[in-house]
């Protein structure tokens, strides 16, 4: 049939025992982006929705690379201390009674969290700051998205390691969507989309404000 695109093969759905590996903003000045290494206990934070008052965060594991070059949101079953460190998070930004809900494995793998609004925005424009990106005081957006090297609890000021990778992050929503549309398309047989049809990356299920999302299994 005209126009009918080949499955994805299936050894290239498996997940890669390889970290995705962005750049973070350019620097104040257009000078180029300053390259990081992320690590495996690295928090993936992205902005999933903005109210007056509070913002919605969907807070996962730091995603890895399937077969395909897409970011896949879950741990591998040998990482063991990737999930202790998750674990830890989780027990952290969840209420108490929802800590029976956490798996050995880790799971679940992504949480919405309602953070306070002018609190995020204050500590997102710090680290914007303190890296030397341009524009660090610019509003919010939806599908932002951040590193946090540490997250002990759901007060914005007490992130550590926070970096904006926005801009890289919409990088690879593209990536992924030329590979969803077409498994060849690295081999140049499609065109980019056109500029913002792809948003940054966020792990694919949400649950209410406040609450587990599901798993990205």
């Amino acid at each position: 049939m005209s126009g009918q695109r080949a499955p994805i093969p299936e050894e290239q759905k498996q997940l890669r025992d390889r970290l995705w590996q962005p750049q973070a903003e350019p620097e104040a000045g257009g000078r180029a982006r300053r390259p990081f290494t992320a690590r495996s206990r690295d928090v993936y934070a992205v902005v999933d929705d903005l109210d007056a008052d509070l913002a919605r965060l969907v807070v996962s594991v730091w995603p890895r690379l399937d077969g395909a070059g897409r970011l896949v949101y879950r741990l591998p079953a040998k990482a063991k201390g990737e999930r202790t460190a998750w674990i830890e998070v989780l027990h952290a930004l969840l209420p108490p009674e929802e800590h029976d809900s956490i798996s050995p494995g880790g799971q679940p793998y992504e949480l919405v969290l309602a953070a306070v609004r002018p609190s995020l925005q204050e500590a997102m424009n710090a680290a914007r700051l303190g890296a030397g990106q341009p524009a660090p005081d610019r509003e919010l957006r939806i599908g932002d998205v951040f590193r946090l090297r540490r997250i002990g609890s759901a007060d914005p000021s007490t992130w550590e390691g926070v970096l904006d990778i926005t801009s890289a992050a919409r990088e690879a929503a593209k990536t992924a969507l030329l590979a969803a549309i077409a498994p060849k398309a690295a081999a140049g047989e499609l065109q980019e989309p056109e500029p913002g049809t792809a948003s940054a990356p966020s792990p694919p299920r949400h649950g209410p404000a406040g609450t587990i999302a599901a798993s990205s299994v």
